[in-house]
């Protein structure tokens, strides 16, 4: 089996090193295109948060909240109070902030490996300015529909972290607060951070977009501009992939829904940025890509099922919203019913392999 993987994974680098040879122009505007959304629309809507993010830790503002937080965040999610700047910070920074929250906090002991990977499952989300200023006004041209999506989407996070919550409660203990900076000496460094993540980021989009771009000149135009591949684009590449979701002559309510569904699963470049992150802190995420699928799958039938409460720019037509939320609230609740007994029980085994030393 080893060497099959080997020899298909040294099979699909030659296609793709052969596709950049033979395709240079489609790598090329490719790239020119994600370095103008880099620096036109990313740069302006998560840098600063990056740099905010920074100073939250370094000013000792998330110590802070952790205490005061755990009143809550205990009952809901069974998991300590440092799990609420995680949560926080991935609400307001966007990808792959809540990851850096969760890897810091596991740094500094305030989270164990177990509670670090149960606040990944949910905590690390898209950020307002991508849902309100890229998704909302971009494709949809509304406020109003950003602003839906957003709570929808931190609405199917914090589900999620409910209904698959620890069996246990956490053991209560002192947050281990690091010393905080003073602003003069903590903006510098927040700075200096923020700028290698964003780099960080720009770099995964690049990539992306340019294998993006290498299938969609592979592909006849007929499939290229389906739905089927708008869906795969955004599998891959989040801000991309919504883009090409504008084109589609599909309903708005169903637009809406499928934005809220990749928005949801976040796109494999979102995985892989916090992939990266996670094992730099020996993280393995192993719950972090079942709960970005049960969100998207979550956050799609609760996008379906509010859609006709807004105004979105084209009429909504009600025989298609009968049959997609049906089936996939149908499909929500069986992952559901198949995901939560699996959970419960490698949790189960994971305490008990603790408990005896293994």
């Amino acid at each position: 089996m080893a060497t099959i993987k080997t020899a298909l994974g040294a099979v699909g680098l030659l296609l793709c090193a052969a596709s950049l040879i033979l395709l240079p122009g489609a790598a090329t505007q490719a790239a020119r295109e994600a370095l103008n959304l880099c620096a036109g629309t990313l740069l302006p809507s998560l840098f600063p948060f990056f740099v905010l993010t920074e100073l939250w830790v370094r000013l000792g503002i998330a110590g802070r909240m952790s205490r005061a937080a755990s009143r809550w965040v205990g009952p809901l999610f069974r998991l300590p109070g440092a799990a609420a700047p995680a949560l926080l910070l991935g609400a307001v920074g966007g990808y792959p902030v809540g990851a850096q929250a969760v890897c810091r906090l596991y740094r500094q002991g305030s989270l164990t490996l177990e509670e670090a990977e149960d606040v990944l499952f949910f905590c690390n989300n898209a950020g307002p300015a991508f849902l309100i200023g890229v998704v909302g006004r971009g494709l949809f041209g509304s406020t109003a529909a950003g602003l839906a999506l957003m709570v929808i989407h931190l609405c199917a996070a914090l589900i999620l972290g409910i209904i698959f919550r620890p069996t246990a409660k956490p053991v209560s203990r002192t947050w281990q607060e690091a010393a905080s900076l003073p602003l003069r000496d903590a903006l510098p460094a927040a700075v200096r951070e923020a700028g290698k993540s964003f780099f960080s980021v720009c770099l995964f989009v690049i990539f992306f977009s340019v294998v993006t771009s290498i299938l969609a000149a592979l592909l006849p135009p007929a499939l290229r501009n389906s739905g089927g591949f708008a869906l795969l684009s955004g599998a891959l590449e989040l801000a991309g992939g919504t883009t090409r979701l504008a084109v589609l002559p599909w309903p708005a309510e169903l637009l809406f829904a499928t934005a809220a569904g990749l928005l949801g699963f976040g796109g494999l470049c979102v995985q892989m940025q916090t992939l990266s992150l996670l094992s730099q802190q020996g993280l393995t995420g192993r719950r972090f890509l079942s709960g970005k699928l049960l969100q998207a799958l979550l956050s799609f039938a609760l996008a379906l099922a509010a859609a006709p409460l807004l105004p979105l720019a084209q009429p909504c037509m009600a025989p298609c919203r009968e049959i997609y939320f049906s089936v996939l609230l149908l499909l929500m609740l069986l992952a559901i019913a198949l995901g939560l007994p699996a959970w419960r029980s490698t949790k189960i085994t994971t305490g008990n392999s603790a408990e005896h030393g293994l």
